[in-house]
């Protein structure tokens, strides 16, 4: 995905005008997305709707943290106070990775669930293939874009309405199981 779709779309962006620095740093991790999403799909049983933007949040760490960990690794078994120093040096980086990542999984609706077997894998490159190769048709872009906001919609609703279960704080919670009620009282 890096190699292949990154850069065309690295340069479709700059050619729409968008400054090239961030056309890259656009491009890059929706290709790795669209790469690693069936997978990530298959093996977590969900779509992050937010990935792409924190992969772009992120990427300013990434370098540091990667290459002063590399070193650290490196030169532990030889000097371990050095690494120390490295591994300390990349601790604000690494932080920052940590802060991005439980700030963008802590998004209301941040990732959508999926069937997590091989069947969801293909399902979602399937969308992903179709969507590349309808796509250059406006009529369908604004179609998908309309179909996204109203899905978008039912689900903020939804959730909104039915904040999920269990309800937080909950103590006891009574269900209706069909021939009777199901109770359940939380005790430790």
């Amino acid at each position: 995905g890096l190699l292949v779709l990154a850069p065309p779309w690295r340069d479709q962006l700059a050619a729409r005008g968008c400054p090239r620095l961030l056309a890259e740093a656009i491009a890059v991790p929706a290709a790795a997305q669209v790469m690693c999403g069936p997978v990530i799909a298959m093996l977590a049983g969900q779509v992050n709707l937010v990935a792409v933007l924190a992969n772009l949040v992120a990427a300013p760490a990434v370098p540091p943290v990667t290459v002063l960990g590399v070193l650290a690794t490196a030169i532990h078994p030889v000097l371990p106070p050095l690494a120390e120093l490295l591994a300390w040096c990349a601790w604000p980086a690494a932080r920052w990775l940590v802060l991005v990542a439980t700030t963008a999984a802590a998004v209301p609706w941040a990732s959508v669930e999926w069937p997590s077997s091989l069947t969801g894998g293909l399902a979602l490159a399937g969308l992903t293939v179709g969507a590349f190769v309808l796509a250059p048709h406006r009529a369908v872009r604004r179609l998908v874009v309309a179909a996204g906001a109203g899905a978008l919609a039912v689900t903020a609703t939804l959730h909104t309405v039915a904040p999920g279960w269990p309800p937080k704080h909950w103590q006891l919670v009574a269900c209706d199981v069909g021939q009777g009620d199901g109770l359940v009282l939380r005790v430790g």
